[in-house]
């Protein structure tokens, strides 16, 4: 039995609600004491000021998920997943994303911070559920598959298309293609190869393609050109390569598919080599030399026959590169002479195997002599001036044979930036080793990463665009703190407030070039 009580103090009545019960132990009947709130002596009704105000209210973090929210809804992206994936996995998705993006941390993390971001608490999954979605996503290739037909039609066709690949370590069971291969972070693990296409500009992700562990650069080209073609819908782009992918093979493929294409020459081969040779006396004539990016350049040209074809080839030279090897070299073979000094040998292969102990690649550059039962060493000066003649040297071939020096440059250092998106797969993403342990669940994870990409690729490319002329110097992940700390907060009866905007965050959401909450 219950019954209300009310109790003025200070011309305030306070209600409380009154219950009897029989202690178990004793037997004794006894009063418990509810508070209730303020009894407002017009109307009768009671409210509970300190609890309405304070129980009900709630923040989120609203500034990066609107910054998220505006550069996606710019570039098609959360409009391309729903079309690929349908409305529900395709919000999902971009959640996801969205949060591998700005976060870096594990994906078992996910839940909470959907929960605490605005607009974002209806796409929250435990951890058991993402594992779930992404093994779904994974299973789902044709949806995954015509994402990028679609992405790469809004943002492929007549770009630049830079293609490289990359190795992830796994520790992974049950993956079909894992394998031991050149390992490019040195790793002694079994690897997946993960070859990206990729927009120069606007920088962004347009497709990948997933290889065994052991396919090298050089033998991926055919499968790559049926990949832009068939699968990607960009017959005619321009693909800018890397020297991994060089080979007479793959340059008559290319020809023969019709694609324009940028390709350096390895310095190790036979045609490198002569052209080197040949061009070296060109560098000496100042009056030739120009900048590029803040950096003193020199160009010459050399035509021949090669790979069935007539083609010129383009020799640069970069002289503060050049320095910086040519320094860099001494130092090693200083460091070789020192520490070879009063070493005894038994043979020249023991004497060789301690010189490449201390600098890899140096025992060539050395003449080794025995005399009164000691070896000693001498520089080979032809063989130094051999290897220093490579430094600081760029070989470029063009498709077409009229390209200017100037842009062909320009095109192929642009190509970094599939470098830096692979270093933000593998650092910022969690995505340096595979966790998973079927090959549908690191299918759908590699996804949603990729996707992370083209979010984090689209906000970066704003930042270095806007961000140049103001000088603006912030990095992407103090970008993101500080605009996490931008919250809005809901009250009981449903209204919200935006916290205020420090200057950073106004300065941000001006080089992202979108207007901030409200």
């Amino acid at each position: 039995m219950s019954f209300i009580f009310d109790r003025k103090v200070r011309g305030k009545v306070y209600s409380y609600r009154i219950t009897g019960y029989r202690e178990k132990k004793t037997g004794k009947v006894k009063q418990k004491r509810e508070y209730l709130g303020v009894r407002n002596p017009e109307t009768g009704e009671v409210t509970t000021p300190r609890k309405d105000r304070w129980a009900a209210r709630n923040s989120v973090v609203s500034g990066v998920v609107h910054a998220v929210d505006k550069c996606s809804s710019a570039n098609r992206l959360k409009e391309t997943l729903a079309l690929s994936l349908g409305a529900g996995d395709g919000g999902k998705a971009f959640a996801l994303a969205a949060y591998c993006a700005t976060e870096g941390t594990p994906m078992y993390l996910y839940e909470n911070w959907a929960h605490s971001a605005e607009n974002l608490s209806v796409h929250a999954m435990s951890s058991q559920k993402v594992s779930g979605f992404l093994r779904r996503l994974g299973e789902n290739e044709r949806g995954r598959a015509e994402f990028w037909k679609l992405w790469s039609r809004l943002h492929g066709r007549n770009r630049n298309l830079v293609f490289d690949i990359t190795s992830i370590s796994t520790y992974a069971d049950g993956l079909d293609m894992d394998e031991f291969g050149y390992n490019r972070d040195g790793e002694s693990l079994p690897q997946i190869n993960v070859g990206m296409v990729y927009s120069d500009c606007p920088s962004t992700p347009l497709g990948y393609k997933v290889y065994p562990g052991s396919v090298g650069d050089v033998s991926t080209v055919k499968n790559l050109l049926h990949y832009l073609k068939h699968d990607l819908g960009l017959p005619h782009s321009r693909l800018v390569l890397d020297r991994g992918f060089f080979s007479v093979a793959n340059l008559k493929g290319l020809d023969s598919a019709g694609y324009d294409y940028l390709i350096p020459v390895p310095s190790g081969l036979r045609v490198a080599k002569e052209l080197l040779m040949e061009t070296e006396g060109s560098f000496n004539d100042e009056s030739a030399y120009f900048e590029f990016n803040g950096r003193l350049m020199a160009h010459a040209e050399s035509s021949r026959d090669y790979a069935g074809a007539f083609r010129r080839f383009h020799v640069f030279v970069d002289f503060q590169r050049r320095n910086d090897e040519t320094k860099a070299l001494l130092a090693k073979l200083k460091d070789v002479e020192d520490r070879f000094e009063g070493k005894d040998f038994g043979t020249v292969e023991d004497a060789t195997l301690f010189v490449e102990s201390v600098a890899k690649g140096t025992a060539k550059l050395y003449r080794f002599r025995r005399t009164a039962g000691r070896f000693s060493i001498r520089r080979d000066s032809a063989a130094v001036h051999e290897r220093a003649k490579r430094f600081g040297k760029i070989i470029l071939l063009p498709k077409n044979f009229g390209s200017e020096p100037l842009p062909l440059l320009t095109d192929y250092f642009r190509r970094d930036g599939v470098e830096k998106f692979f270093d933000t797969l593998k650092n910022e993403m969690d995505s340096a080793r595979g966790r998973v342990h079927s090959q549908e669940n690191f299918d759908g994870r590699l996804f949603i990463h990729m996707v992370a990409l083209v979010i984090h690729g689209e906000m970066t490319a704003r930042i270095k665009t806007n961000g140049k002329p103001v000088k603006f110097k912030m990095a992407f992940p103090e970008i993101v703190s500080n605009l996490k700390r931008l919250k809005r907060t809901y009250s009981a009866d449903g209204t919200s407030v935006l916290g205020e905007l420090t200057k950073k965050q106004r300065d941000i959401f001006a080089v992202l070039g979108i207007p901030p909450p409200e």
